[in-house]
C-alpha cells in the first residue's frame, strides 16, 4: 500500500476532515470536505506535514485531530502534529532497534507501539502522549521517556487496537498465533485473555458494538474472522504475563469465519487483504479491501439463541439463558477486482484505501470514501438492495421502497405507511381489508355486457382509467383473464387492488365459500365465470343426489360433454361400477338412452345424426336440454332481468324466432333492441333463414354493426342473420363456451362436432379456462385444467372445492391432495380454524362411495382425557385397544393391586357412575373444579338417570375445561365466568395466568 486515507473520528458533524497519507512521498495532508454530493469528493487542504522519514504503520488520534502517530523501521514511534504547517513532531525511541509493525491511539492519550520479535525484550510498549505534550517542543537534551506499560516479551506484535468503551483495554495480534486482550489497569503479573489463531493482522473493532472485532490472515490467506470478546473459555483465558502457555481443550473460536472473503481466482494478481474497517454509522457492517481493488461490505446481524442450542453454550453468557448468535444478513459488492471480466479496468484505477464516513445516506444509513491508485478520491455509495415485498398470512401486502416518503401524499396506499429502518412499509388498514372485493364488482368485462348502446363500453372499475379506450371486443376467455390481469399501460394499481390475490381467498373463506353452490355464486358475484361454474356444479350435484345420473350400475355423475360424446367414463371406470358382462359400447349406448329418459329430456331436434341421444344428454349438460315450455319460462326470466339480447339469442338458437322477436320488443327494451328485432323479422322465413348469395351489402352491414358492439349475444345474432350459417355463431369467440357448444351440438354434423369438442377441450385445458368444465366435467381432465388455472390465477381454493365433489370418489390424483393440504394450511394461517373444520367434515362427506363409506379417513383423535390414577381413557372403548393406543402394557391400564398381565372388567354403579364423575375403568373420582370444588365430569346418557340429569341443562355446563399450563380443571361455565373477571388461576397458591394462554 503506497497511499492511505482516513476519516476523522472527531468530526462527526460538519465540517468533516480526513487525512491523506503518502507513504512513498513521506507526506501527510489534513483536508476538509467541501462537498460530497457528487461522485468525486470535493475538499480543500488545511495543512501538510512532510519532514519525517520512511514509516511502516500509522494511526490518527481519535480524540485530537492534530496528532498522527507513525511507526519507523527503527522501532521508534513518532507523533506528528499535522494541524499546521510547522512540521513539528516528537518521538518515543526504544533500546533494541527493529521494525515497528503497528501503532494505535486510545481516546485518553495513550499510544501503543507493536514491534518485531527480539530476545529478552518487550515488543508492546504503551506511552502516555499527554506527558510529552506538556514538555518543551523539542527532543534535544530530553531524557528518554519510559513506557507506562511493557507487554509481550519476545513475541512479535503485528496489529493493535484500543477499545473505545474501555480505553484502558487493548487487543493485539501477538506472535502470529494469538489475539490477546490486555487490561492496562491490572498489575503486570495479571492474566490476559487470549484467542489462539493465525489471523492476527488488520484488527478492526466495531465502534457501535465493541464486543465484536475482526482480524485477517497473513499474506495470501483470504480468511477473515469475527470474534466476540465476551466468549472465552476458562481453560485458555488465563495466561502468564509473557503470554507463554499452550492452548487447551475448550479453545475459543471465532463466532464467524469467512474462508474466502475476497476473490482469489486470479493467482497472478496475488490477491491479499489490505484493510478491514467497520462502518461508523451502521452497526455490524464490515468493509474488506483487497490488493486487487475489490471492496466488499459484510452486513452482520444477530439473533438470540437459547444456550441449549447455541454454539457457545459452554461459554459464559452475557446474561440470562440466551446468547447472541451473529449471522451474515447480506454481502454487498462495492467494487469489483480490476481484472473482473464484466467490469474490466486499469490497475491504476483500482481502490487502494478506503474508510467509512459519518455522513448518513438517506437509504443505507452509511457510505464510504475510496482512494484510487491514480490519486482520485471518491464517495463510494452502496447500491440499495431490492425493496422488500411480502404478503402476510392474512393477505396483507407489505411493500418497501428505497426513498424517503413524500409527506404530501394523499393516496390510500401511502396513508397507511410506516417508516422502519430506512424503508417505507405499506400496510392495509385492517378495518378496510374486507372491502377489496368490492373494488372489482363494477368491472364490466364478463359475460354480462351492456346492452343499452351499440357503442363500446370502456372498462371502468377497479382503478382502470376511463380515458383508456378498451378493445372493440374480447373473447370470453380474454375477458375472464382481463378481470385478473391489468397491464401497466392501462392500469395503475391501488392499495386494495394490489392485495386482491391474497385477500380475496381469505374473504371468500370467511364468507362461507364451501360446498353450498348457491351461496358460492353470491360470494363470487364479481366473477361471472365462477358463478357459471358453480351453477353447473350445483345442478350436477342435485342430479347426483337424486340418482338421476345413474343407470343400473353405471354412474355418470359430474361427467362432461367430452366423456359422454366419446363413450367413456374416464381413466378410472372401476370407480363408476361398469358391468363386465356384454359389449361395453352397446351397454354404454343403452345407458345413454336411459339417461336421457331419466333426465326428462325431449327428443333431439336438429341436424341429422347417428347419436341423437348422446347429443341430447350433452345439451342437458350444457343447460340446453329444456322442453319448449321450460324454454319460454327461462326467456321470460331473462327479459325481466333486463337481458333482452341473451333471451333473444337463446330463443333463436332453439329455432324460436317469434319468441326472439318478442323478447326484443318488450316495453323494457331499448331502441337498439327493437332495431335488432327488425333485422331478425325482416330476414326470417318460416322454414329458416333465406339469403341471396350475391347480397354482399346485407352481410357487410351486419358485420359493421357487429364490430361496433361488445355484447356477445348481439354479435351472435348479427352473425347468424348476416349469412344464415350457424358456424358463424360458433366462431363468435366472445360468446360463452357453453352457448357455442350448445349451438355446435344442434347444428354441426358428427365429424365436425367431434373435432370441435376435442379442439375446445384441449384449448380449455391448456389455457386453464374454467368454462371448459362443461367439456371436461370434474374428471381427471379437469385436474389438468385446474392445474393451469391455478398457475394463471393463483386460485387453489376454487380448484380444491370443485374437485372435492369427485376426489377421491371417482378420481384419484396426487395433485388434489397437495392442493388440499395447501388450502388447509392456508385456512389455519388465517386463523379461521372453524372454517377449516367445516371443510374437513364436509369434504369427507363428499367422498362417500357406493357402499356409503368415506374415501377420506377422518383425522385421528388429537386429545384424549385419561384418568390420573390408572391412565385409562374416559372414552368408552375396548380396554385392550385402549392399552395399545397408549403404547404401554396392560398393567398400565389397571389400578394398583391387580396383576400386571391381567385385564379386569369393572361393573360400576351408583350416583358417581351416572353423574360421570368417576373413571369408568378404575372407579376413582375425577379431579375437582378449581372454582366450585365439586367433582368434574359429564353425565353419561346411557346410564340410568344420566339422560334426566342433562334434560333441562346447558350441555356446556359440565363440560371439562383444562389449562394447558398449570393443568387445573374447571367446569366450562365456571371457567367462563371466572376468567371474564380474573386472569389468575382460581386454585389457591397457583400463580398461573390461565387467561393469557387462551
Amino acid at each position: 500500500m503506497e497511499t492511505a486515507i482516513r476519516w476523522s473520528a472527531v468530526s462527526s458533524a460538519p465540517p468533516h476532515h480526513f487525512v491523506l497519507v503518502d507513504l512513498l512521498g513521506h507526506k501527510v495532508k489534513l483536508n476538509e470536505v467541501t462537498s460530497d454530493r457528487g461522485e468525486d469528493l470535493e475538499y480543500r487542504q488545511l495543512s501538510q506535514h512532510s519532514k519525517f522519514p520512511e514509516f511502516r504503520a500509522f494511526d490518527w488520534c481519535p480524540s485530537n485531530e492534530a496528532l498522527l502517530a507513525i511507526g519507523l523501521p527503527s522501532g521508534t514511534t513518532t507523533v506528528l502534529k499535522i494541524d499546521e504547517d510547522a512540521n513539528e513532531s516528537f518521538s518515543f525511541p526504544i533500546k533494541n532497534q527493529r521494525y515497528c509493525n503497528a501503532v494505535a491511539f486510545n481516546t485518553q492519550g495513550l499510544l501503543a507501539g507493536g514491534l518485531e520479535k527480539v530476545r529478552n525484550d518487550f515488543c508492546l510498549n504503551i506511552w502516555d502522549v499527554n506527558q510529552r505534550l506538556s514538555s518543551p517542543d523539542t527532543d534535544s537534551g530530553r531524557p528518554q521517556v519510559e513506557p507506562v506499560r511493557k507487554l509481550c516479551t519476545s513475541e512479535a506484535v503485528s496489529s493493535i487496537r484500543f477499545f473505545v468503551d474501555q480505553p484502558d483495554t487493548l487487543i493485539a495480534g501477538v506472535g502470529r498465533q494469538f489475539l490477546r486482550i490486555y487490561d492496562l489497569r491490572d498489575y503486570p503479573g495479571n492474566a490476559a485473555i487470549q484467542f489462539p489463531t493465525r489471523r492476527v493482522n488488520n484488527l478492526a473493532i466495531d465502534p457501535l458494538d465493541q464486543n465484536y472485532f475482526a482480524s485477517a490472515g497473513p499474506q495470501g490467506d483470504p480468511t477473515v474472522c469475527i470474534w466476540d470478546r465476551r466468549f472465552t473459555s476458562t481453560s485458555n483465558a488465563v495466561m502468564s504475563p509473557s503470554g507463554t502457555g499452550s492452548a487447551e481443550l475448550g479453545q475459543s473460536r471465532p463466532v464467524l469465519e469467512f474462508r474466502n472473503a475476497i476473490d482469489t481466482s486470479n493467482v497472478s494478481a496475488s490477491p491479499s487483504i489490505w484493510s478491514l474497517r467497520f462502518a461508523r454509522a451502521k452497526k455490524g457492517s464490515l468493509g474488506i479491501l483487497s490488493s486487487t481493488g475489490e471492496l466488499k461490505v459484510f452486513e452482520i446481524s444477530k439473533k438470540s439463541v437459547h444456550l441449549s442450542t447455541g454454539p457457545n453454550r459452554d461459554s459464559s453468557p452475557p446474561g440470562g439463558n440466551f446468547t447472541e448468535e451473529p449471522y451474515v444478513r447480506r454481502i454487498r459488492n462495492v467494487q469489483r477486482p480490476y481484472y473482473d471480466p464484466f467490469r474490466k479496468q486499469e490497475p491504476t484505477s483500482r481502490v487502494v484505501s478506503f474508510d467509512f464516513t459519518f455522513a448518513n445516506d438517506a437509504v443505507e444509513g452509511y457510505q464510504c470514501m475510496g482512494l484510487r491508485a491514480n490519486g482520485q478520491i471518491q464517495i463510494l455509495r452502496l447500491k440499495p438492495p431490492p425493496p422488500p415485498v411480502s404478503f402476510s398470512s392474512q393477505g396483507e401486502l407489505f411493500l418497501g421502497r428505497n426513498e424517503t416518503p413524500k409527506t404530501n401524499s394523499a393516496t390510500p396506499l401511502e396513508s397507511n405507511m410506516v417508516s422502519s429502518k430506512g424503508f417505507t412499509v405499506y400496510g392495509l388498514d385492517r378495518s378496510k381489508r374486507f372491502s377489496i372485493v368490492d373494488k372489482f364488482r363494477n368491472i364490466n368485462s364478463g359475460p354480462q355486457y351492456s346492452e343499452s348502446t351499440p357503442e363500446i363500453s370502456n372498462i371502468s372499475g377497479g382503478g382502470i382509467s376511463k380515458e383508456i379506450t378498451a378493445p372493440k371486443y374480447r373473447s370470453s376467455r380474454e375477458a375472464h383473464e382481463a378481470l385478473y390481469s391489468f397491464t401497466p399501460q392501462i392500469f395503475k394499481m391501488s392499495n386494495p387492488a394490489a392485495l386482491y390475490p391474497g385477500t380475496v381467498m381469505r374473504c371468500r373463506c370467511d364468507g362461507g365459500y364451501l360446498f353450498d353452490c348457491e351461496k358460492n355464486q353470491k360470494i363470487v358475484s364479481e366473477n361471472p365465470w365462477l358463478q357459471e361454474m358453480w351453477a353447473w356444479i350445483g345442478g350436477m350435484d342435485e342430479l347426483a343426489e337424486d340418482k338421476a345420473t345413474t343407470y343400473e350400475m353405471m354412474d355418470f355423475s359430474f361427467l362432461g360433454v367430452h366423456a359422454i360424446w366419446h363413450n367413456t367414463l374416464g381413466p378410472n371406470p372401476e370407480a363408476r361400477k361398469i358391468p363386465s358382462d356384454g359389449n361395453p359400447h352397446t351397454r354404454y349406448t343403452d345407458a345413454i338412452i336411459a339417461l336421457r329418459m331419466q333426465l326428462e329430456c325431449p327428443r333431439f331436434e336438429g341436424i341429422k345424426t347417428r347419436y341423437p341421444d348422446h347429443r341430447q344428454v350433452c345439451l342437458a349438460i350444457c343447460g340446453w336440454g329444456q322442453s319448449e315450455q321450460r324454454l319460454k319460462t327461462i326467456i321470460q326470466q331473462l327479459v325481466r332481468q333486463g337481458k333482452h339480447t341473451k333471451a333473444a339469442a337463446w330463443a333463436l338458437f332453439h329455432n324460436q324466432t317469434n319468441l326472439a322477436v318478442t323478447a326484443l320488443t318488450r316495453p323494457t327494451a331499448t331502441e337498439s333492441h327493437k332495431l335488432l328485432a327488425m333485422g331478425i323479422a325482416a330476414y326470417n322465413n318460416v322454414g329458416g333463414f333465406r339469403r341471396d348469395p350475391n347480397d354482399e351489402a346485407w352481410t357487410t352491414l351486419c358485420r359493421d354493426i357487429a364490430d361496433s358492439l361488445d355484447d356477445p349475444y348481439s354479435r351472435a345474432i348479427l352473425a347468424l342473420v348476416s349469412n344464415g350459417d350457424w358456424k358463424s355463431v360458433i366462431a363468435e369467440m366472445s360468446l360463452p363456451l357453453r352457448d357455442r357448444l350448445g349451438v355446435a351440438l344442434k347444428f354441426l354434423n358428427d365429424e365436425e362436432l367431434t373435432k370441435f369438442i376435442d379442439s375446445e377441450t384441449s384449448n380449455s385445458i391448456r389455457a386453464g379456462d374454467i368454462e371448459g368444465i362443461v367439456l371436461t366435467g370434474l374428471t381427471s381432465q379437469a385436474m389438468d385444467l385446474f392445474q393451469n388455472y391455478i398457475a394463471k390465477y393463483n386460485d387453489v381454493q376454487t380448484a380444491v372445492l370443485a374437485m372435492s365433489y369427485t376426489n377421491p370418489t371417482y378420481v384419484s390424483d396426487w395433485r388434489f391432495w397437495h392442493w388440499r393440504e395447501y388450502y388447509r394450511d392456508a385456512i389455519n394461517s388465517w386463523k379461521l380454524h372453524i372454517h377449516r373444520v367445516r371443510f374437513d367434515v364436509q369434504s369427507t362427506k363428499k367422498s362417500e362411495n357406493w357402499d356409503d363409506g368415506v374415501r377420506i379417513p377422518p383425522p385421528p383423535r388429537q386429545i384424549t382425557l385419561r384418568c390420573i390414577h390408572c391412565n385409562g381413557a374416559f372414552a368408552k372403548e375396548d380396554e385392550e385397544a385402549d392399552v395399545s393406543a397408549t403404547g404401554g402394557s396392560a398393567s398400565s391400564a389397571v389400578p394398583a393391586g391387580e396383576q400386571p398381565g391381567e385385564l379386569k372388567s369393572y361393573t360400576l354403579g351408583g350416583p358417581g357412575a351416572s353423574a360421570g364423575t368417576i373413571c369408568p375403568k378404575c372407579g376413582r373420582h375425577l379431579p375437582r373444579c378449581g372454582v366450585c370444588m365439586m367433582w368434574l365430569g359429564t353425565p353419561d346418557v346411557s346410564t340410568p338417570g344420566g339422560a334426566a340429569a342433562v334434560e333441562n341443562e346447558d350441555p356446556m355446563t359440565r363440560f371439562l375445561t383444562f389449562c394447558l399450563s398449570c393443568n387445573h380443571g374447571y367446569h366450562s361455565n365456571h371457567a367462563r365466568d371466572w376468567f371474564a373477571v380474573h386472569k389468575v388461576c382460581p386454585v389457591a397458591d397457583c400463580q398461573c395466568l390461565c387467561a393469557e394462554h387462551r
